[in-house]
C-alpha cells in the first residue's frame, strides 16, 4: 500500500513480491513460484470473491446501474461462486450463482460449436473498480473517461456482469477486434438465449454514456 501502483512489471514488483514471501514465511526469492502463487491465490480471492455479511444489504441483482444511478457504498452480492474452477477465466472470477450457471451453459453450448471463450473480468468489487478507474484516467483521461466507470457505478460489482474474450484474438482482454471476432459474432446471436445482453453497444453512447 505504501508503494505506487502502476500496472506493470518492474522493481517495485520484485520488492512487493519478496516483502509479500517475507511476511507468510515463504522463501524469498522474488519469484511468484507455486508455494508463493498457491498464498497469493488465497488472498486474492478472498479479497476479489468476498461473501457479504447476511442481512447486511437487500439483492440489488436487477437494478439499474449507470453514471447516474450508482450502488451503496461497500455492497457485495450475496451468494458469489468461483467461476475459475468451470470455465477459462484469466485469473480468478466469480459471479453470483444464477448468473454462474447461465454462463457455464452458454461456454458449453459455445465450445460445442467450435467456440472457445474465456473470461477476462466478472465481479468486481469497488475497491477495485476505484484502482482501475484512476489508473486508467491517470493514463488517457480524455480517451478513457467514456470507458471506464467510477466505483459503485458499474455492473460488475452486481456480480453478473461479465467480460469475455475468444481464442481467435489470443485471448485478449478489452480488444476492439473481439467485436468482428467469430466469438463475438456468436455472442452476438446467442448471448440473449442465456439471459446475457451487450450493455453497451457501439454507437449509444448518447443513451448508455459509455463508447
Amino acid at each position: 500500500s505504501d508503494l505506487e501502483t502502476t500496472g506493470y512489471f518492474g522493481e517495485q514488483t520484485l520488492v512487493s513480491v519478496k516483502a509479500f514471501q517475507a511476511k507468510h514465511n515463504l522463501p524469498i526469492t522474488g519469484v511468484v513460484g507455486n508455494l508463493t502463487r498457491g498464498q497469493v491465490n488465497a488472498l486474492y480471492f478472498n479479497e476479489l470473491c468476498p461473501m457479504q455479511k447476511p442481512g447486511m444489504f437487500s439483492d440489488f441483482t436487477y437494478s439499474r446501474v449507470d453514471k447516474s444511478h450508482g450502488l451503496h457504498s461497500g455492497y457485495t452480492p450475496t451468494d458469489l461462486v468461483n467461476i475459475s474452477d468451470k470455465v477459462k477465466t484469466l485469473g480468478i472470477s466469480c459471479l453470483k450463482k444464477e448468473a454462474a450457471d447461465a454462463l457455464y451453459a452458454l461456454f458449453e453450448d459455445a465450445k460445442s460449436q467450435g467456440i472457445q471463450l474465456a473470461v477476462s473480468s466478472s465481479f468486481r468489487r469497488q475497491e477495485i473498480q476505484k484502482m482501475l478507474h484512476a489508473f486508467w484516467l491517470d493514463k488517457d483521461l480524455n480517451y478513457n473517461i467514456d470507458k471506464v466507470a467510477q466505483p459503485h457505478h458499474s455492473e460488475h460489482q452486481l456480480g453478473t456482469a461479465v467480460d469475455l474474450t475468444g481464442a481467435s484474438i489470443g485471448f485478449n482482454g478489452v480488444d476492439p477486434q473481439f467485436a468482428d471476432s467469430i466469438e463475438g459474432k456468436w455472442l452476438q446471436q446467442n448471448a440473449h438465449t442465456y439471459g446475457f445482453v451487450l450493455s453497451y453497444p457501439e454507437g449509444e453512447k448518447n443513451t448508455t454514456g459509455y463508447d
